[in-house]
């Protein structure tokens, strides 16, 4: 069982998945590598909690560490989610998830079949998460700093937001 962290909590983490994460794996379109973000905007499970505003996230060289497509920002990189928190790790205080708990979430987004990505995540998200206990009764719309378009109405189900999001 994981618990959540840097104030997210089970729905939140949801709600995230379920704006950024089209319901397909995120890969390349032409050589089907995994990316934490692809070029039509879907996001892997990990992906889903980088921040888009890339200001935020301290940059590295390409020189400094091999696995950058293009320098300067995490959604390039290509590795691991553990690995990803190493070699960005302003990005740790923004993940809802320890990276080894990142690392078996995303293991989830790449193993489900497809179309059943984010039905997967959830499920998953459901049965290995718990919400951090400091929590408790705080309203959902005060946990968590998220983009306007991110923005989910206090009280919209799992459900709600998949009919909703559907065609994404």
């Amino acid at each position: 069982m994981y618990q959540t962290q840097n104030g997210w909590t089970k729905a939140s983490i949801i709600a995230r998945i379920l704006t950024r994460n089209n319901g397909q794996r995120a890969v390349h379109p032409t050589d089907g590598a995994c990316r934490y973000r692809t070029v039509d905007g879907n996001h892997c499970a990990v992906g889903c909690f980088i921040p888009t505003e890339t200001a935020l996230i301290s940059s590295i060289s390409r020189s400094s560490f091999g696995n950058l497509t293009e320098p300067g920002t995490p959604w390039e990189f290509r590795g691991s989610a553990q690995s990803l928190l190493k070699v960005f790790p302003d990005l740790v205080e923004l993940m809802p998830l320890t990276g080894y708990a990142l690392g078996h979430l995303q293991r989830v987004h790449d193993n489900a079949a497809p179309g059943k990505v984010r039905s997967s995540l959830v499920e998953w998200i459901e049965e290995y998460v718990r919400d951090d206990p400091s929590l408790a009764g705080q309203p959902f719309e005060q946990e968590l700093e998220v983009n306007q378009e991110d923005e989910v109405p206090p009280g919209t189900t799992v459900e709600q937001l998949d009919a909703i999001l559907g065609s994404f």
